[in-house]
């Protein structure tokens, strides 16, 4: 026969650099001539563009694309009997960098109190996406830290630093083309007395003061380590030379030396769940630092306690908490905080439901090709994974072998049948499944049926359908909308749709039509028939089924 295109061209979008192939597949009597041609006429093979025909299939390669090669693009098979073209746009944007820091963020030493500021310079493609990490674990904006980002300069500043803004700390600017980061570390030192020499005046009042970094209570002075100084009390001298010795109790004593205490580390920080509604969720996470240390939990930063659906334990420095039964309600972001007096840290996950399959892209409702060629069925689904996919036929699964080509990848489910001939046509329907639930195009198990009625009398159409909830239901009369009104009564119930008139007339004659949808596609059962009626005879309504198929 003529040549004609198994597989169009189509419409394709690269960055300036890349290589394209423009490709489609003719078929047809032999032997078939393949040309191409772009908007200013005929292409031709060059260096950097080739044009290749095998077996079918043909191809125009530029090894790389440029502003120059945007345009429309058309494949022209032709041989003895007949020809065909197949046309696609290219459309090359311009290249894009990935992001980099021509000024990276430095390593800073500094002490207590006093305000922090890391600084670095970007460079990339807009848009920019700047965000600041600590010891791995993203930062928020809040009073304690002010992120910026203006004129390609990324700022974190922290209003007061403490000892616990000790740590690595991390900047990632990221773009539609890649990401990159830069670090340096936090050093923050406690504030200690520093020795003094300096002349004073006989009659003069002499003060020494001193600011500790670490949260001791019990600080006492001694004058020449002997005598201790309260507040106020002034001392006069003809020379005066002041030691300085602070001497600080600390709460847990043993023997000579007191014991270092640590504040808490997270070393084994909340995992992200994924969960079903119904099921318990266990969260755990471990941590290091000084007994005692208090720990709470909290989710969207509204505290959690013990009781009801919650249970909260804590056992060799290992928090744990259990929601015994999940909902909607409880996926969020919880945390784990945990304190003593040395210190506080704090780790979070994110819970988030399983989601049954849904289709996004609902294969066609109907498709009507040539005996012979490849016929190409395609439905786009989401949900959570693993998933698997199924596809039937009139009701009875197929599987892949050399008639069928079944395939699900990044989440688009694929039935290809291979030389298709009249004893394919039929209806396939796709189902997608997970452990949440599955998916399946409606069905109607029972379609409508032929009625008789008398002018006058109740018209009654009924069907049942079956299939993946929440199913919609729309009835058509002569593919005109039918809704509840009048005589007219639509119901759906237990797979169970109903169309009533309660006194039918000649106008109620027509072709009646029941369609069922779902997210995973749509199933009609129609009742064509000729409708005749007059007034003041017993005339019939008769309704003839039509198969859709």
């Amino acid at each position: 026969g003529s040549a004609y295109f198994v597989e169009s061209l189509e419409p394709m979008e690269v960055t300036a650099g890349d290589a394209v192939c423009l490709k489609c597949q003719v078929a047809g009597t032999p032997e078939i001539k393949v040309s191409w041609f772009k908007a200013d006429g005929k292409v031709r093979s060059s260096p950097t563009c080739k044009l290749e025909y095998s077996k079918g299939v043909a191809c125009l390669k530029l090894s790389k694309a440029t502003k120059a090669d945007i345009g429309e693009y058309t494949c022209k098979a032709e041989n003895r009997i007949g020809s065909a073209s197949s046309t696609c746009r290219l459309n090359v944007l311009e290249a894009k960098t990935p992001p980099t820091f021509p000024k990276k963020i430095t390593s800073l030493q500094q002490t207590e109190d006093q305000p922090v500021r890391f600084e670095c310079r970007v460079a990339g493609s807009s848009p920019i996406e700047v965000s600041w990490l600590k010891d791995g674990e993203p930062l928020r904006e809040g009073s304690e830290f002010s992120m910026t980002y203006d004129d390609n300069t990324a700022v974190l500043q922290i209003s007061r630093g403490e000892m616990r803004h000790s740590g690595e700390y991390a900047c990632v600017a990221t773009n539609s083309v890649g990401s990159t980061s830069c670090r340096a570390k936090l050093t923050l030192q406690g504030l200690y007395p520093n020795g003094t020499n300096k002349k004073n005046l006989i009659g003069w009042s002499w003060m020494v003061s001193v600011i500790l970094g670490l949260s001791f209570s019990g600080i006492f002075w001694l004058h020449f380590y002997s005598v201790r100084l309260f507040d106020a009390q002034t001392f006069k001298y003809s020379h005066l030379k002041i030691c300085c010795c602070c001497l600080i109790f600390l709460p847990l004593f043993h023997g000579p030396s007191a014991e270092p205490r640590y504040p808490p580390v997270f070393d084994r920080k909340l995992s992200p769940q994924e969960v079903t509604v119904g099921d318990s969720i266990e969260l755990e996470c471990h941590m290091t630092g000084s007994a005692p240390i208090k720990v709470t939990w909290s989710k969207d930063h509204k505290d959690i306690r013990t009781g009801g659906n919650y249970k909260i334990s804590c056992v060799e420095n290992t928090p744990h908490l259990t929601i015994l039964k999940a909902d909607k309600a409880d996926t969020g972001r919880y945390f784990c905080h945990a304190s003593n007096d040395m210190g506080k840290d704090s780790c979070s996950s994110d819970i988030t439901r399983k989601n049954p399959p849904v289709f996004t892209k609902k294969p066609s409702e109907q498709i009507e090709d040539m005996e012979g060629k490849l016929v190409k069925i395609e439905g786009r689904v989401s949900g959570s994974q693993p998933m698997s996919v199924s596809w039937f036929k009139d009701n009875t699964e197929i599987y892949s072998s050399d008639k069928y080509d079944i395939s699900f990848k990044s989440n688009v489910a694929v039935l290809c049948i291979k030389s298709s001939q009249v004893v394919d046509s039929g209806r396939y329907s796709c189902q997608a499944s997970n452990e949440v639930g599955g998916t399946k195009a409606p069905v109607f198990d029972v379609p409508l049926k032929p009625v008789t009625v008398d002018e006058g009398e109740k018209l009654g159409l009924r069907c049942h359908v079956c299939g993946t909830p929440p199913l919609k239901i729309q009835w058509m009369k002569d593919r005109k909308d039918l809704t509840s009104a009048g005589s007219t009564r639509i119901s759906f119930s237990d797979g169970t749709a109903c169309l009533e008139i309660s006194s039918a007339s000649r106008h109620d004659a027509g072709d009646y039509l029941c369609k069922a949808t779902n997210d995973a596609g749509s199933e009609s059962t129609l009742e064509p028939g000729q409708y005749e009626i007059l007034e003041g005879t017993n005339s019939q309504i008769i309704v003839d089924i039509l198969d859709l198929e």
